[in-house]
């Protein structure tokens, strides 16, 4: 039996651009008070019109010609719709059919991980659980995100954080982010999935999206253990054809494992 782990990465980067992406606030909400740095545009208000932030456009196609992306001459925003306490507007400005930056890559030792694009939206707020309640800070609400999506192109966990370290590194050459993974400013979506060549035939398990990954050995360790789960999954299940069933996972650092 052969495996194959096929894995991609959603990458987002918080711009340290001193205001927000469409609105005057300050964009600073690490230890800062809850709530404090928000205005009718952040928090989404009836009326409230946003007004999109130059520098943090710059940057993002800065990042995209640091990555070898093409860039867009004609680009746009567009609402994603979606329901949750911490996104004020019911709404999150994005991009999808235009993004400023496409088909960029990234080379880690000798092997080409293609970057399907760069796309500028803004951050949502913070929900903070806290016993049997849920508390919302918007401060976050607003700040320029970069997301940068790869193609699944990484068979490692090893060669996903060498992807990450050198993502981080020509962020921070650049200057338009610190990128902390441990602060929040880099944050990544690993997505996982396993080729299994058997008695020769091919199967594909179900694609796997992780959330909440807080750091460089969680994304390896999350990924390590999403690909063992497959396979023991399948081994169990003796999967017959392919399944083109997605599903999101959480990753508890605590225990180790995904939920």
């Amino acid at each position: 039996m052969k495996i194959t782990p096929i894995i991609g990465l959603e990458v987002h980067v918080e711009l340290k651009t001193k205001s927000k992406m469409f609105c005057g606030c300050d964009a600073n909400h690490f230890h800062v008070e809850p709530n404090t740095h928000t205005c009718p545009v952040c928090l989404g208000l009836p009326g409230a019109l946003p007004v999109p932030n130059k520098t943090a456009c710059q940057w993002c196609i800065k990042l995209g010609l640091a990555l070898g992306c093409s860039i867009n001459e004609e680009s746009f925003f567009e609402r994603k719709n979606y329901f949750y306490p911490d996104l004020a507007k019911g709404y999150q400005i994005t991009q999808l059919q235009k993004p400023f930056a496409i088909k960029g890559h990234l080379n880690i030792d000798g092997h080409e991980i293609k970057i399907n694009r760069a796309h500028m939206e803004e951050d949502t707020g913070k929900s903070i659980h806290e016993n049997s309640v849920t508390l919302l800070d918007f401060n976050r609400s607003g700040v320029p995100l970069v997301e940068i999506v790869s193609e699944p192109d990484i068979q490692s966990s090893e060669e996903a954080k060498k992807y990450l370290g050198k993502l981080q590194q020509i962020i921070r050459y650049i200057n338009i982010s610190d990128a902390d993974i441990e602060k929040g400013s880099m944050r990544c979506e690993p997505t996982v999935n396993v080729k299994i060549e058997d008695n020769g035939k091919a199967y594909y398990t179900p694609l796997v999206e992780i959330k909440n990954v807080a750091s460089l050995s969680g994304v390896m360790n999350a990924i390590d253990y999403e690909i063992k789960r497959q396979i023991n999954q399948y081994q169990s299940d003796k999967i017959e054809k392919n399944s083109s069933n997605k599903t999101t996972r959480g990753w508890d650092a605590d225990k180790n494992q995904t939920f």
